[in-house]
């Protein structure tokens, strides 16, 4: 492991709630880890001879606000917005043109950043670099950091200081483990994913001890889940499902292209004091063959 940079609370504004076609929430795995290789890009072309590199990436999230609206009852629908793909919005015949919804949300997160460098340049100058690529030239998940003032980004240790500093927050654990646990037992994939979000409600029959009539009883009502905690789904990356071939139909055709979907698990939001360390947190890239994910080295403790 190398220094630990903590960029403390960035607010986005529209992030793109819709990571995978199944899926909407919290962000893509790799849409954090492409806020950090952007970040490293940028530095590189200010200085080309800098040496900083990001290896890995924690994700902490102290608030999210998926955009939705609320009706009578238990009712909720999401607020899609219409994105043109081409141009104008109406064609010549006056109908509407082809468009794809995206949900989105407002978010304020804290990424942690590992990064293997000699910093020639210094640290101080570095991080208000860093502050100002984060301010004025970059996104995250799509959505726009609209903090008022300079983002707090600072070194910090692999200490508890550090993991105490970031309550209120919920650090995104990897939860592979109990999609492979309940695949042994003879599920597929979809079957697992739905097992541990489903929350079961159950109605129990009391009686009534404190009424006057022996008849009485008294209706509970219990949610449960397959596995306690805040288990959500995540997406972490992508399952190639063909060969890698010229695309003539594509913006930049010098580029081979490879038709892709989305590699879809679980994840839990625990709380820092959780953790033994922050290096516990960090993701990093895994490429093997056909995938390209992101994971975390070591498992969710379980106490």
């Amino acid at each position: 492991m190398g220094t630990l940079i903590l960029i403390d609370r960035l607010e986005v504004q529209n992030a793109n709630a819709i990571s995978s076609p199944l899926t909407i929430g919290v962000p893509s795995i790799t849409a954090f880890m492409g806020f950090a290789h952007q970040l490293q890009r940028l530095v590189h072309q200010t200085n080309p001879e800098s040496d900083f590199r990001v290896c890995r990436v924690g994700i902490i999230v102290h608030d999210i606000d998926l955009q939705s609206r609320h009706f009578t009852g238990s009712r909720t629908r999401l607020k899609l917005t219409a994105n043109t793909r081409g141009g104008r919005n109406e064609s010549k015949k006056s109908e509407r043109a082809s468009f794809v919804e995206e949900g989105r949300c407002h978010l304020t997160v804290s990424i942690l950043l590992d990064c293997e460098s000699e910093f020639v340049d210094g640290r101080s100058a570095l991080i208000e670099r860093l502050q100002q690529l984060v301010m004025g030239q970059i996104r995250l998940a799509g959505g726009s950091i609209t903090n008022m003032q300079l983002p707090d980004i600072r070194e910090v240790a692999d200490d508890d200081q550090t993991l105490r500093r970031l309550l209120p927050g919920w650090v995104l654990m990897e939860r592979r483990d109990l999609m492979i646990e309940s695949m042994k037992e003879g599920l597929d994939a979809i079957d697992s994913l739905q097992r541990a979000l489903a929350i079961h409600h159950r109605r129990h029959v009391e009686t009534d001890e404190t009424a006057d009539s022996p008849q009485a009883t008294r209706v509970k009502w219990t949610h449960q889940r397959h596995q306690p905690g805040y288990i959500v789904p995540i997406t972490t990356g992508y399952q190639a499902l063909g060969p890698i071939t010229p695309s003539n139909n594509a913006r930049d055709r010098d580029t081979p292209h490879r038709i892709a979907e989305s590699v879809i698990t679980l994840g839990e939001f625990v709380l820092p004091l959780r953790l033994a360390a922050p290096s516990e947190m960090l993701w990093q890239y895994r490429h093997d063959g056909a995938l390209y994910v992101c994971t975390q080295p070591t498992n969710l403790p379980t106490n």
